[in-house]
């Protein structure tokens, strides 16, 4: 069975994903590349997030609570760490030309902020099942697309080359390879 990921991407029953935006050539397991758009870093990162999102999910079915809270842990880390990199390093070009906008992700990115700790009780304790956890792995992909359109679109058809290249060289440095985020 095959899904929409928070890229848009469309997981087949392989595992493989095939993503409906075209990529550079790239692995996420491999060290950034400044060639990459910011919109090719970020939606990699989403990637990344409905992957171990997706062991979660596994864990709780397998009723492996110690196993979904490690991955949980791991995945809070990880969404934490790109809420952060966004916006450290995009949200602020965004606020100056579009406030509003740039407003109201910040608003979206408080709201999963808490409900990512508020899982994360769950998750301890062992109580959270697949509904819930589905349910809030949707909230990210809603969210997801709405940076697609408002963030990393504009990023990336706004920002100078030199600011782009900046924010990417920021981006190596912050997150060295793919795996360590």
């Amino acid at each position: 069975m095959s899904f929409i990921s928070f890229a848009d991407g469309i997981e087949l029953a392989s595992g493989d994903v095939v993503s409906q935006h075209p990529r550079k050539k790239h692995d996420m397991d491999v060290p950034l590349a400044l060639d990459l758009t910011i919109r090719d870093h970020f939606l990699d990162d989403h990637r990344m997030l409905e992957s171990l999102f997706a062991k979660v999910i596994d864990a709780i079915k397998c009723d492996s609570p110690k196993v979904a809270a490690n991955g949980w842990a791991e995945l809070e880390r990880t969404a934490s760490k790109h809420l952060d990199s966004e916006e450290e390093l995009l949200i602020a070009h965004l606020l100056s030309a579009r406030p509003r906008d740039a407003r109201a992700i910040l608003a979206e990115h408080h709201h999963i902020r808490g409900r990512l700790a508020d899982l994360s009780v769950g998750f301890e304790r062992g109580a959270i099942g697949v509904r819930t956890a589905q349910g809030f792995m949707e909230e990210l992909r809603a969210h997801a697309r709405h940076e697609d359109t408002v963030l990393y679109q504009w990023a990336d058809g706004h920002l100078t080359q030199a600011e782009c290249k900046a924010l990417m060289e920021r981006l190596v440095d912050r997150h060295g390879e793919r795996g360590t985020k």
